[in-house]
């Protein structure tokens, strides 16, 4: 039972937790030369 709600969890918070990455990644790599 654990696991399932941690999987329905997670894929629940997915969509959520990309842009959340996104905008990280953004601020992490800014001002880096490519």
């Amino acid at each position: 039972q654990l696991r399932q709600a941690l999987m329905e969890g997670y894929q629940a918070r997915r969509e959520e937790d990309t842009e959340i990455n996104k905008k990280w990644e953004a601020a992490t790599l800014e001002g880096w030369s490519q």
